[in-house]
Formats: structure tokens, C-alpha cells, sequence
């Protein structure tokens, strides 16, 4: 099965394994040594779907096949045998804003009542470069968040509250650069953010009335991130194949 595997050079970024890279451009790299028992955060070779790459902060992505017994759980598949086979180029900090802004428009199209927000949110996609303008723009977001208070309806309250956690997002994807190099950690923190609250505001909007405690095991939830796990795809060109996934990017 091929999933995906985060590393930092040749080493593994939790453990420090040395995994053996590919000799030769589009050839896989040959198969690690098999394990014993295999469990997900206690043994065998650990791989992962496209939206659980940012649960361990990494400069590089590749797409890794795994065989043998395996083990899942917690986002996390362990195999008795791995090897990698391609690297995954896209994978940038730039590739991240790109999807981080994908992911906010998403929510937004869906509960947008802040005309400022939107407004943040068009500033960053178009690239603007107005210091005093996003100055403004940032000051009137954080006088509209203290003006919002509880209503009866309280999906509207905490949609809005998620929307101005949102702009938060947008005020530090403006504060970091952003480039063609592998992502540093706080782009990944950043990212991790983002999925969660877009995820929590995509879920409020399709479980109104329902309680806030029951929506990260509700159906909804499982479908606001299988949205946003097709969008990162698409960002770093790779698709779904009967086996897992597969780089498509060139």
C-alpha cells in the first residue's frame, strides 16, 4: 500500500530511523529490513495519509509504499517492511499558503458574515502589498470580534467566533514568509491550525443545533476533512489510486 512518510534527510523526524533513499531518479529505494511485531507508536514502519503529514513537522514528503503485516491507528499505519519511492516536490512552504488560503475561502463560502474578513482574505490571495491597509484592516477585525456576543442560536455564535479564529489565521499566514523551500515548523503549525478550525466551521454549518461535543466523531466532521484532504492533493499533485496514492505532479 503507498502512503506517505515524513522525513528530515534520510532520517525518520520521531525516532531518527535511517531510511534508505533511492538510488537512481524515479526507481524506489530498496525495502527496510522486516520487523517483528508491528504497532503504530511502538514498532514497525510508520506511514501515514496525506492529511496526517502534519502531525510530525518535516522538510521533506515522500510517497512511501508499505508491505507485510501492518497495524493501524491514530491517523497511522505501521508496516513490517517500507521503502520509499518518490519524492513528492511540491511539498513547499508556498505549496502550504496556497492551500492554507484554499482551505479558508472554503469556510468562508460557507459562513462569511464579516465583510473585513473577506476582505483580509482577498488581500493575502491577490498579493497585495499595503502595510497601512492591512494595518487597518487587522484593527477593525479585532474591534468587530469583541463587538460579537452568545445568541439563542448558538451554531451562529460559535460559526462567527470560528470565523474570526480564521482571520487570526490570515494575520500570521501575512507575518511569515513564504517561498519555494521546505516547509519550517511554524508553517506546519500553522497549517495544522487552519485544517482544524476550517474542519470545526465546515462541521457547525452542517450540525446546527447539535452539541459541540459530538462533532469531531460526526459524519459531518469525517466529511469536512475528507474535503480538505482532496484539496491538499490537489496542491501537492498526488491522487488516489486503488493501492493508496501516487505522485501525479509532472
Amino acid at each position: 500500500m503507498k502512503l506517505f512518510k515524513i522525513l528530515e534527510g534520510d532520517r525518520s523526524v520521531i525516532v531518527g530511523y535511517k531510511w534508505p533513499l533511492p538510488e537512481r531518479e524515479g526507481e524506489p529505494s530498496e525495502w527496510t529490513p522486516p520487523t517483528g511485531d508491528v504497532r503504530v507508536g511502538e514498532s514497525g514502519y510508520h506511514l501515514c495519509k496525506p492529511l496526517d503529514i502534519f502531525q510530525f513537522p518535516g522538510p521533506s514528503l515522500w510517497l512511501a509504499e508499505g508491505r507485510g503485516a501492518s497495524h493501524s491507528a491514530d491517523g497511522m499505519v505501521a508496516f513490517e517492511q517500507a521503502r520509499l519511492v518518490r519524492r513528492v516536490t511540491r511539498y513547499t512552504s508556498l505549496t502550504l499558503r496556497s492551500y492554507a488560503l484554499s482551505c479558508i475561502k472554503m469556510a468562508l463560502d460557507e459562513f462569511n458574515t464579516s465583510r473585513i474578513v473577506g476582505s483580509m482574505y482577498t488581500y493575502l490571495e491577490n498579493g497585495c502589498n499595503d502595510p497601512l491597509l492591512w494595518e487597518s484592516l487587522v484593527a477593525t477585525m479585532q474591534d468587530e470580534k469583541n463587538g460579537v456576543r452568545p445568541t439563542r442560536e448558538r451554531w451562529i455564535y460559535s460559526a462567527k467566533l470560528a470565523e474570526y479564529r480564521l482571520a487570526h489565521m490570515l494575520w500570521f499566514i501575512e507575518a511569515r514568509a513564504w517561498n519555494h523551500a521546505p516547509p519550517e515548523d511554524s508553517h506546519i503549525y500553522l497549517i495544522q491550525g487552519v485544517i482544524y478550525t476550517v474542519t470545526h466551521m465546515l462541521t457547525i454549518m452542517n450540525t446546527k443545533g447539535r452539541p459541540a461535543a459530538q462533532y469531531e466523531i460526526s459524519a459531518e466532521w469525517k466529511a469536512a476533512e475528507e474535503r480538505l484532504a482532496s484539496e491538499l492533493e490537489r496542491h501537492l499533485g498526488v491522487k488516489r489510486t486503488e493501492d493508496g496514492w501516487e505522485v501525479c505532479e509532472e
